[in-house]
């Protein structure tokens, strides 16, 4: 724990936050593998932050507490901000989730969004909507937002203050939510309607599971080679071993989701290769990927 100008911190290791004037809190408890780029800015009194979050550059928060759980990662060019004059700004993201480039969420009042929440590219989320004088019959309406667990925002979609989007919900490109959205439905237009209901989970087959796997695995072994290195993969049921000839293999777990040993770089490779194709697994460290050589030789970085 450190004390600075009145301010504690408390940092887990192998975090990296700037040590910044943009970078503004009364209080900050950090996990580890917290990243934060150089030109964010916040002020936000009571910042908590889980291992292995990311906030991207160009990222501006504005609240008086926010609290983000492990493994959630927010792309650049966000924006959470509320009214440093209302009091109930605060946020609060759940663990494994995706902020993309360009969302704004507005939170006058307060945001709680689930754990494994996606959220596409300019995505608006509002906490207050008026400007006509209210005494004259000009529309008012405020409330706070709440996002269930598993729910996907897909780009453009907008949220009306006093939402509550369901667990499991899909809302489709550039919908416009003015009402709540049930559970495991997927809402689409303007304004948003269901037009299906119990989508998501989905029972799979096991067999289907397993060819899933197999075309997975097989798609891979061409980005190995064009990256210049080869591994021995085996499935065995939902469970992929991977460097499998060598002394301790590392096992991918699809059906509990956990995995078993400790990636060296062509482990995390696979391991971000299965998160891109939205098998994720998650150790509290960041996902790392290993670059093409051409790209190396465009950057000037050593083979």
């Amino acid at each position: 724990m450190s004390k600075k100008k009145g301010r504690i911190a408390e940092i887990g290791k192998h975090s990296c936050i700037p040590d910044s004037k943009n970078i503004k809190y009364l209080r900050l408890r950090a996990g580890d593998y917290v990243q934060i780029s150089d030109d964010v800015k916040i002020l936000c009194p009571d910042l908590k932050l889980g291992d292995n979050v990311f906030i991207g550059k160009g990222t501006q928060i504005k609240c008086r507490s926010l609290e983000i759980e492990s493994d959630t990662f927010i792309q650049g060019d966000v924006l959470i901000e509320g009214a440093l004059n209302n009091l109930e700004t605060r946020v609060k993201i759940g663990r494994e989730g995706l902020i993309c480039t360009g969302t704004r969420i507005n939170c006058n009042y307060p945001v709680n969004i689930g754990n494994h929440v996606g959220i596409g590219q300019n995505v608006r989320i509002w906490t207050h909507g008026y400007f006509l004088h209210r005494l004259k019959g000009g529309p008012y309406n405020v409330g706070s937002v709440k996002i269930g667990d598993d729910v996907w925002l897909i780009e453009g979609s907008v949220v009306m203050p006093g939402i509550e989007i369901g667990d499991h919900a899909i809302i489709g490109t550039n919908s416009l939510v003015n009402k709540d959205v049930p559970p495991r439905s997927f809402v689409a237009g303007q304004p948003a309607k269901v037009i299906k209901k119990e989508v998501y989970p989905r029972e799979i087959p096991r067999e289907k599971q397993e060819r899933i796997l197999e075309r997975v695995v097989s798609e891979y072994k061409p980005i190995m080679k064009a990256k210049g290195f080869h591994k021995e993969i085996q499935i065995d049921g939902l469970k992929i071993y991977f460097d499998f000839e060598g002394e301790r293999p590392l096992v991918f777990d699809c059906e509990t989701i956990k995995m078993e040993g400790s990636p060296d770089e062509f482990g995390e490779d696979f391991r971000d290769y299965l998160r891109r194709n939205s098998i994720k697994f998650f150790n509290g460290t960041p996902f790392r990927s290993l670059m093409f050589p051409e790209f190396k030789k465009l950057l000037g970085e050593k083979n």
